[in-house]
């Protein structure tokens, strides 16, 4: 939902990448290579590229500690 939100928020400043989170870092270089982005939305996607590594960072850690995987939990 974080990609989706990001994706949003960008488009509204012309900046589109194709969909899927394998294209994520592909919309953060677009962002941050574009010179009409206001100061405000730079400052914005740098928090929401800490935050989505952060995130992933978290659920691998999490998988790592994991004793099964989810579907095997039930």
């Amino acid at each position: 939902m974080s990609v989706n939100a990001l994706r949003g928020h960008l488009s509204e400043f012309g900046i589109v990448a194709a969909k899927g989170i394998g294209r994520v870092d592909e919309l953060l270089d677009l962002a941050e290579s574009d010179a009409t982005l206001p100061n405000a939305a730079r400052v914005s996607v740098r928090f929401w590229l800490r935050l989505l590594r952060g995130s992933t960072k978290r659920s691998t850690i999490w998988r790592r500690k994991s004793p099964a995987p989810m579907h095997k939990m039930r």
